[in-house]
């Protein structure tokens, strides 16, 4: 159960990473007087926002998985983010 929950918020991390990286390389691109300082600082807070949003199904995840396999919610988490096997 440990292991499901793991590849879950891995899933979700990464999938959420690379959102982000293609939405602020499209910023960038349409706020070239940015300098790398300003960048850095974007991303950031796009970094702690996504870390910020990742943790109440991690916290969750591990609740249910203590109580048993947490399989409802790992179901509905690839559901809604549709994660893949």
């Amino acid at each position: 159960a440990s292991g499901q929950y793991q590849e879950v918020i891995e899933q979700l991390r990464a999938g959420w990473n690379e959102t982000g990286e293609v939405e602020l390389d499209r910023l960038f691109r349409k706020l070239p007087e940015l300098d790398e300082n300003s960048q850095q600082e974007i991303r950031q807070a796009f970094e702690r926002y996504a870390a910020k949003m990742l943790h109440p199904p991690m916290v969750s995840l591990r609740s249910e998985s203590k109580a048993g396999p947490p399989h409802g919610l790992l179901e509905a988490l690839k559901r809604l983010f549709d994660l893949k096997e």
